[in-house]
């Protein structure tokens, strides 16, 4: 995790910051921690959902998808790095987990199901509330290719999130930014109370990371 600056920035600033205080090798991706004012063990106050980012973040995802017989090809055809059905579903059984989304139909959840206990915890398991499990494959991968990301706060109501990479330009972070802080204040649960968003940061894989006033 980077070492997150005291000061606090406009969005602007931050961006300058962040990209001025990565050195890297790679191309950094520019990642954002919101700690919400939510009580993560309450089930009305956990933040689930998805959204697409304008200019996408930059991330590739090995997509596997476990679709009914006979619809592999299509699927493959429109994104899918994996796609099966029982085959598929065995090979995991056997351990296999070189993927990092899976998007199934809700007529191979009960077999998807049984999987639960190598699925769970490396977070693996298909969701309809993140879009997981859908009838519309098609659109589901295109999204996912286009910079769907996945909002879930961890167990101390802080979401992390890719939104970008340093070598985009700075207008196409910030745009991303404004997007995702929007989106997310949409999701306020009603029993919330007072303010949604305690503080927000952005940082560098592996540079230093700093506050972004709202």
């Amino acid at each position: 995790m980077s070492v997150v600056e005291k000061k606090c920035l406009n969005i602007a600033n931050a961006v300058d910051f962040v990209k001025k205080n990565s050195s890297a090798k790679f191309d950094e991706s520019i990642d954002i921690a919101v700690n919400l004012n939510i009580d993560s063990k309450k089930t009305d106050q956990t933040i689930r959902g998805t959204l697409v980012l304008p200019n996408g973040n930059g991330s590739k995802k090995r997509i596997l998808v476990i679709c009914n017989e006979g619809d592999e090809e299509k699927c493959k055809k429109n994104g899918a790095d994996y796609a099966g059905s029982d085959d598929i579903i065995e090979k995991i059984k056997s351990g296999w987990t070189d993927f990092d989304i899976i998007i199934t139909v809700p007529s191979m959840m009960g077999k998807v199901g049984l999987l639960g206990k190598i699925l769970g915890p490396k977070g693996l398991m298909p969701n309809p509330k993140t879009g997981g499990i859908t009838n519309d494959l098609e659109k589901t991968l295109k999204e996912i290719k286009k910079g769907r990301i996945e909002l879930k706060n961890d167990s101390y109501g802080i979401l992390h999130n890719c939104i970008g990479k340093v070598s985009f330009e700075s207008d196409k972070i910030i745009e991303n930014f404004n997007f995702y802080i929007s989106s997310l204040n949409k999701l306020k649960p009603s029993t919330v109370k007072g303010s949604f968003i305690n503080t927000v940061s952005i940082s560098s894989t592996m540079g230093k990371g700093v506050f972004v006033s709202l």
